[in-house]
C-alpha cells in the first residue's frame, strides 16, 4: 500500500495575515495524486487550530508522511509541528519544502533534527519519487538514489554533511496538471477583494529579476515558464463549472513580465465568454505595463492589481536591484489611472539595510502621492 500523505499549512500564533488556499501544495496533490498516494491536506490557520487541534487530528489519522510548507518566520512553528508528529507517530516521515528551506536548506536539517528531508524549489517531479523510494525501502533508501532526486536536500550521515541536489525547472507547467482544488474546500474561503469565494491561478512561473529581497528565482527559476493559454483557460472553466466561480486572482510573480503572453491570454478570456472578474494581487511590475496592455486587461476582466513598488528613492531602489526608477513608477501609475479604472494597490517596504529615516519618507511621500486604492507597507524580514 502507498503511503498516506499529509500536507500542511503550520500553524502561525500571533501572525495576521491573508488566509487563502496555498496553491503550491494543491499541485503536489496532484502529483502525489497521478502517483496513487492518497494526499490530504491541512490549513491550520483556515481551520483556525491550536497545536492541541493539530495533535488530535494526527492521532485520529494516522498519516505516514507530514509536509509542511515554511517560510523563514515558520521556523519554529514548523519544527514543534514536526516534533509532534514525531511524538504521535515516531516511524513518521518529516518533510519541510517552501522560501526557507529553498534559501537555508542545510540550516534547515541541522536546526530540525527530527526533519527527515528538506526541500528546494518545485517538488512536483521529486516528491513522488522520493515517496516511491520510500515505500520500496522505508528509511535506508541508498544514498545513490536520494542524489537522483532532484532539488532535495538530505543528509549524507556517511560524510557527516548536508546536501543539496540540483533543482529541475525544466519540466513542461501543462505537464503538472491543474491543481487538487478539492483538497481545500475553495468555496470556504474569503475572496482577497471581491464578494464571493477566493480562487487562484498561476499561468507562469520563474523571474529573471535579480531583486536583492525576493526568493521567487530561487524557487521557481530564472527562466519564465509559460502554461499554455488553452490549459489556462481549460481550468477557469472547470472552476466556473464546478464550483460556480465569478472571479480569480492571477498569483503570478511576473504576470506582465512577457506583454505578448499576457495580452494573448487577456485576449483568450475575452473570446472564452466565461465573463470572469480577476485581479493581479501580488505584486505586477508596473515597468512593464503599456497602456495597450492595460486595456486589454480592463477588457477581460481586470478589476485591480497589486503594483510592486517597494521605494520612492532612486539609491534603494539600485541597493535592492529592483532596477526600476522613481520617475518611471511615477510615470506608469499615472498611465495606468489615465487609461483604465483599474484599481492599483501599492506595495511599499521599509527597513532596508541602511536605509535613512529620509528615504523612509520618501517612500511614505511617494505612496501618498500616486493614484493607489490602498499602500501596504511591510517591513524587510526574512521571507
Amino acid at each position: 500500500m502507498k503511503p498516506s500523505v499529509l500536507l500542511v499549512l503550520p500553524i502561525r500564533e500571533g501572525h495576521n495575515f491573508v488566509i487563502s488556499p496555498d496553491l503550491g501544495l494543491l499541485y503536489l496533490g496532484t502529483a502525489l495524486q497521478n502517483k496513487g498516494f492518497d494526499v490530504t491536506v491541512l490549513d491550520c490557520p483556515k481551520e483556525n487550530f491550536a497545536f492541541r487541534d493539530y495533535k488530535r487530528f494526527l492521532e485520529e489519522r494516522k498519516f505516514d508522511v507530514v509536509g509542511f510548507r515554511c517560510f523563514s518566520r515558520d521556523h519554529n512553528y514548523v519544527h514543534h509541528h514536526v516534533k509532534i508528529a514525531k511524538q504521535v507517530n515516531p516511524e513518521v516521515i518529516a518533510l519541510v519544502g517552501g522560501p526557507h528551506p529553498s534559501e537555508l536548506g542545510e540550516f534547515v536539517l541541522t536546526s530540525m533534527p527530527a526533519v527527515d528531508f528538506a526541500w528546494e524549489s518545485e517538488a512536483e517531479e521529486g516528491l513522488p519519487q522520493l515517496l516511491e523510494y520510500i515505500q520500496e525501502y522505508r528509511v535506508a533508501v541508498s544514498e545513490k538514489l536520494l542524489a537522483t532526486i532532484p532539488g532535495l536536500i538530505w543528509r549524507d550521515r556517511e560524510n557527516n554533511r548536508v546536501i543539496t541536489n540540483p533543482p529541475a525547472f525544466g519540466k513542461d507547467l501543462d505537464s503538472f496538471g491543474l491543481p487538487a482544488w478539492e483538497l481545500l474546500r475553495p468555496e470556504t474561503y474569503p475572496a482577497f477583494v471581491w464578494d464571493g469565494q477566493y480562487y487562484q491561478v498561476v499561468t507562469t512561473r520563474g523571474c529573471p529579476y535579480p531583486c536583492t529581497y525576493c526568493n521567487t528565482p530561487g524557487l521557481s527559476g530564472r527562466k519564465l515558464r509559460h502554461r499554455s493559454i488553452e490549459n489556462v483557460v481549460e481550468e477557469l472553466r472547470l472552476l466556473k463549472s464546478r464550483y460556480q466561480i465569478k472571479s480569480f486572482s492571477i498569483m503570478d510573480d511576473e504576470f506582465t513580465l512577457d506583454r505578448k503572453y499576457a495580452g494573448r491570454l487577456c485576449q483568450a478570456l475575452l473570446d472564452s465568454g466565461l465573463g470572469l472578474k480577476f485581479d493581479c494581487p501580488v505584486g505586477v511590475r508596473l515597468d512593464s505595463l503599456t497602456p495597450e496592455l492595460v486595456q486589454v486587461m480592463e477588457a477581460a476582466g481586470c478589476q485591480a492589481m497589486a503594483v510592486g513598488i517597494e521605494s520612492g528613492n532612486d539609491r534603494i531602489q539600485g541597493l535592492i536591484k529592483k532596477k526600476v526608477t522613481v520617475d518611471t513608477i511615477r510615470e506608469k501609475a499615472r498611465m495606468v489611472a489615465d487609461s483604465s479604472k483599474i484599481a492599483m494597490v501599492g506595495y511599499f517596504m521599509i527597513g532596508f539595510e541602511d536605509e535613512t529615516e529620509d528615504e523612509i519618507w520618501d517612500t511614505i511621500n511617494l505612496a501618498l502621492e500616486l493614484p493607489l486604492m490602498r499602500a501596504n507597507f511591510n517591513i524587510v524580514i526574512p521571507i
